[in-house]
This record gives structure tokens, C-alpha cells and sequence, in this order.
């Protein structure tokens, strides 16, 4: 037993010699006073406090023989840098960012051309002076002489009512009265009643033998310029129904950034976007033609 305490005793000075050369190896190699100021969180390790406590432990007689308690790494304070000068304020840490409250989804914008006019059916346009429609043009030298309308016959015997009725309203009323009026007409082809594949049909013609589509859309075209629509914003359209792969044709009225159309296959007067499944060709209306573009995306 005795043999084992000097055995104890010499293993406890051994580490005690260790730990004093550690010491003055450390203070030889990074002296304190390079630690000063504003060092690095790293040397925090070598300061002053740290080997005084190092060299305590060397020295310790309290515990047990071979066992040696190393302090544990002191908690890192800010320095405040001393100089005869006020002292610098602090930087205020940046203000945290403020959260983007979550907005209520709203309608996507319609898209725009240059011109302010929406892209019909998701169209570009290209405007041109009135040419190429022999057809459209003879309609509209026909109806600047005298209006059909201005003699109606047959169904349109109520016309005259209807107008003044009309007047002043607001202009979505002023297309669905338009539009009822005179889809009552029975769609008729042209071939049934010109004998011919394509004929653009004047008011008069119309009242008297009704029509196709295209017929439909012109008699619109001035029956609403008689309740006081500018013919600025309305044009007839010829287009491509995709659903059915047959031609087509409606009347496009525009208003504050939209467009309504007017269709001889409902009574419904529709903005352009719910009817995504028309491609316009081309569209015309007194003083201009319009060709049309599909977007590719």
C-alpha cells in the first residue's frame, strides 16, 4: 500500500511540472499583452485571467493525487476601447425587416397593345386604312347614302321603339338590347339565300332575309351607332372558331379596357376573355382594318 501512494504521489508532481512548463511555454509564445484591444474571440483562450487560473491548478494541493481540473473557457465580455476622446456610440443593429403582409389575390390586368386597346383574344394588331374588304366597303358606301334601319320591316317593325328606349342608357344595357333584338332573326347562310359562299349583307338585306353571322354582327354594328355607340370603339371581327374549326364573325364593342362581344350563338353579352376559344383574323369597322396576330408563348 505504501508502494502504491508514491507511486500516486509521483504521477500528481509529474503533472504538476507538466502544467508549469505548459504555462511558461504559453507566455513565452503569445505573450498577454498581444491579446489587448479588440482580439479575436480565438485568443480569448490565452488571456491573462485564463493562465492565472492554469497556473492555480499547477499548483493546487486540494485534490486528490493525479487529478487535475482544467478551467473552463471564461465567457467572452465586449471591451470598451479607452481614449481620451467621447467615446464612439454604437452602431444600432440594423432594424429587422418587416414582414409582407399576404395580399389579397387580385384580377390579373388585361393585356394592353401600344395603343391602350386590349389584345383581343390574346392577339397583336397591325392597323391599316380600309382596304381589301370589297364586301364591308360596299356596306359602308350603301349605309352613308341611307340607313336601312331607318325602314324597318318585319321584326324589326319594333326597332324604332327599341332605339329610343336605348338612348341613354348605361352601354352595357345598350349591347344585351342590341343583342336579344336581333338574334331573334333565323340564321340563314348565305348560299340559302345568295347563292353564293360569302356575301356581306347591308341592314335592309338583313331585315328582309336575315343572315349569317357576319350579317348579324353588322346590323349591330349600326344599330348600336344609331343609339349613340361611337363606331370608334366597335369593330366587326371575322375569326376562327377553334371549338367547332368553322368560320366565324361577332361584333367587339371596347370599354374601359375591355372588350364585349356580341354574338349571334348567344344572348349573353360577354367580355372578350371568357371566350378563349375565338382566333380574330382580321377586323374592321368604317374608317379602318385591323389584322391579327396570335401571341406565341
Amino acid at each position: 500500500m505504501a508502494g502504491e501512494g508514491k507511486v500516486s504521489q509521483r504521477k500528481h508532481h509529474a503533472c504538476r511540472a507538466v502544467c508549469l512548463a505548459l504555462c511558461v511555454c504559453l507566455l513565452w509564445v503569445f505573450p498577454v499583452k498581444s491579446f489587448a484591444g479588440n482580439a479575436p474571440d480565438s485568443t480569448e483562450w490565452f488571456s491573462q485571467d485564463f493562465l492565472s487560473q492554469l497556473l492555480a491548478v499547477a499548483t493546487q494541493t486540494d485534490r486528490r493525487p493525479g487529478q487535475i481540473v482544467l478551467p473552463s473557457r471564461p465567457v467572452s465580455t465586449p471591451r470598451v476601447e479607452q481614449s481620451s476622446a467621447s467615446p464612439r456610440p454604437r452602431a444600432s443593429p440594423p432594424a429587422p425587416r418587416a414582414s409582407v403582409a399576404a395580399t389579397p389575390t387580385t384580377e390579373p390586368k388585361r393585356q394592353q397593345s401600344a395603343t391602350g386597346r386590349v389584345n383581343l383574344f390574346g392577339t397583336i394588331e397591325f392597323r391599316s386604312e380600309l382596304r381589301d374588304t370589297p364586301q364591308w366597303e360596299r356596306v359602308v358606301a350603301e349605309e352613308r347614302k341611307k340607313s336601312g334601319l331607318d325602314n324597318p320591316v318585319g321584326l324589326a317593325a319594333a326597332w324604332p321603339a327599341t332605339r329610343e328606349s336605348l338612348k341613354g342608357k348605361p352601354l352595357l344595357e345598350q349591347l344585351n338590347g342590341v343583342n336579344r333584338f336581333f338574334n331573334r332573326w333565323t340564321y340563314r347562310s348565305d348560299v340559302e339565300i345568295y347563292k353564293i359562299r360569302n356575301y356581306w349583307a347591308t341592314p335592309a338585306e338583313f331585315m328582309n332575309n336575315s343572315g349569317d353571322c357576319k350579317d348579324y354582327a353588322i346590323i349591330k354594328y349600326y344599330a348600336l351607332k344609331q343609339v349613340g355607340v361611337d363606331t370608334n370603339s366597335m369593330r366587326i371581327v371575322v375569326l376562327t372558331d377553334i371549338i367547332r374549326n368553322v368560320a366565324h364573325a361577332v361584333l367587339a364593342v371596347y370599354h374601359e379596357g375591355n372588350a364585349y362581344i356580341l354574338d349571334n350563338l348567344s344572348n349573353l353579352v360577354l367580355p372578350y376573355t371568357q371566350l378563349t376559344h375565338y382566333r380574330p383574323q382580321f377586323s374592321v369597322n368604317e374608317n379602318y382594318r385591323w389584322v391579327h396576330m396570335v401571341v406565341q408563348r
